[in-house]
């Protein structure tokens, strides 16, 4: 079974969950991307499709919301500055490979 979650980059919740990137199988194109969310509509065409986790994480680090998860939980969507994000933190190996990303 594919591993649908990005464990280089995750987020602790103020509930104490931690969470990762998740990508989402696009049912119309059959692809499987990272997704950031749209704030006006929760229709997929209005969301923007990332194929590199990288450009996910600058999305959400720019405020972007994007879908979370972790095995036996449901997925959903977090931003940034939304009051439920306590922190961010990435392997130290993500963090060295991307010097230019505020981790």
């Amino acid at each position: 079974m594919a591993d649908f979650y990005f464990r280089d980059f995750w987020i602790e919740t103020t509930d104490g969950r931690k969470l990762f990137l998740a990508r989402i199988v696009n049912q119309l194109t059959g692809r499987s991307t990272y997704r950031q969310l749209s704030s006006e509509t929760n229709l997929t065409t209005d969301n923007v499709e990332y194929g590199n986790p990288r450009d996910a994480v600058m999305a959400f680090l720019a405020g972007g919301c994007m879908r979370f998860g972790a095995q036996n939980t449901d997925d959903r969507g977090f931003s940034l500055t939304g009051r439920l994000v306590k922190s961010t933190h990435a392997t130290k190996k993500f963090r060295a490979e991307n010097p230019d990303l505020a981790l």
